[in-house]
């Protein structure tokens, strides 16, 4: 009995489907991922102490990567079990999601598919994932 896994990524949410042949499991998380955060006093594109500028750009970046690794190491433990992997969502996030996972020593994946897509409800994440996995 093969363990099958979809997962829908992006900055907002992330939508998990198990599947093996009598199990289908779904779950929704919020995605722990801001990028439009802003920083208490934040009003310039620079901060000013002597004669340095500041930009906030790098303590934003650092803290928007530290969460996506956070994110991924939750999605690592989620498909653990899983064989065959799709991945899909509409930005580049996908793709680092696949290479944290093909970093990962230990774990051997049958096949990963990453597809882009645009805009998805539940049902037609639902949907893919089962036509994908021909289930």
């Amino acid at each position: 009995m093969k363990r099958k896994t979809g997962i829908w990524i992006d900055r907002k949410k992330v939508l998990i489907m198990h599947m093996s042949d009598d199990y289908r499991e779904f779950k929704e998380w919020e995605s722990e991922v801001d990028n439009r955060e802003r920083f208490p006093g934040e009003r310039r594109s620079f901060g000013r102490f002597g004669d340095q500028y500041l930009p906030p750009e790098k303590k934003k970046q650092a803290k928007e990567e530290s969460s996506l690794h956070h994110l991924f190491e939750k999605l690592d433990h989620e498909v653990r079990n899983s064989q065959d992997i799709l991945i899909m969502g509409p930005a580049d996030i996908k793709n680092k999601l696949h290479e944290f996972l093909q970093s990962k020593s230990g774990r051997k994946y049958r096949k990963v598919l990453v597809e882009a897509a645009d805009r998805m409800t539940n049902n037609q994440f639902k949907a893919r994932v089962r036509e994908s996995f021909s289930v």
